[in-house]
């Protein structure tokens, strides 16, 4: 979450603006990053709404997205999968994100969760979160992202490709 292309300005303020409370965590790489970043804009917003729990995983992390309403994921990059979406769609957790990088290719919009232009819609999506299903983010995981799906694919692709076709 060290990178600014991670939108957790994005997150906060849409929560902030929704009036939801917000757990952010993640790893933070660069010393550079904490003294500009956690000391001044974050250490702000920081408050009994808006925490900030540093890195999780394992147990701890898979509790956290189960028990989420959502997952708020405003990468402003290409993101080129964004791994911790599928885990929240696994956990029955809907994902509210960007149109940005492979995100239109994991949310379906209005289905597993919300595809926002910007924070505006964000905060609309942290609002309409409820009326996302659990059953509905588990079935695209399990159409989608199951391993024997993903591989199933891989096949027709290649076999596509060495057939002469895209």
């Amino acid at each position: 979450m060290d990178w600014k292309v991670k939108g957790v300005d994005w997150a906060i303020e849409a929560a902030e603006k929704a009036a939801v409370r917000l757990i952010i965590a993640g790893n933070v790489h660069r010393k550079s990053f904490v003294s500009s970043y956690f000391r001044g804009y974050l250490k702000k917003k920081l408050s009994d709404k808006i925490t900030y729990i540093g890195p999780v995983g394992g147990e701890l992390k898979a509790m956290l997205l189960a028990k989420a309403r959502a997952l708020i994921f405003p990468t402003q990059w290409c993101e080129a999968f964004g791994i911790v979406t599928i885990e929240a769609l696994a956990s029955g957790t809907p994902v509210i994100t960007t149109y940005n990088g492979a995100m239109p290719e994991i949310i379906e919009n209005g289905k597993h969760g919300f595809l926002c232009k910007d924070i505006s819609e964000m905060i609309e999506a942290v609002k309409s979160i409820d009326k996302m299903l659990a059953a509905d983010c588990l079935k695209r995981v399990e159409e989608k992202f199951h391993y024997r799906s993903m591989a199933e694919e891989y096949v027709k692709l290649y076999q596509s490709v060495s057939k002469g076709g895209e």
